[in-house]
């Protein structure tokens, strides 16, 4: 959100790297990682709903996207879906 509300280019780029840092630790093989790491051998289930999770990804989350930008501007698409993805 930090992204969506800077009044300049310094804290929109703090902004990026702030949402970087967190793309790169949700990517798939750090998750499945310290899945497999924390869940030990019972690790399948906790995979199977990340993977599920993922797939809303393309499915729900980017035609919702659409939707909200067709309506919206950017910068209020923005922290709607982190306060739908945040927790």
């Amino acid at each position: 959100m930090v992204t969506a509300a800077a009044p300049g280019m310094p804290v929109c780029f703090a902004g990026w790297l702030l949402a970087g840092t967190a793309m790169a630790a949700s990517l798939y093989q750090p998750v499945f990682a310290a899945l497999t790491r924390w869940w030990g051998p019972d690790h399948v289930p906790a995979l199977t709903t990340v993977a599920l999770a993922g797939g809303l990804a393309s499915t729900v989350f980017a035609p919702l996207t659409a939707v909200l930008t067709d309506h919206v501007s950017w910068r209020t698409t923005y922290p709607v879906l982190a306060g739908i993805l945040g927790p």
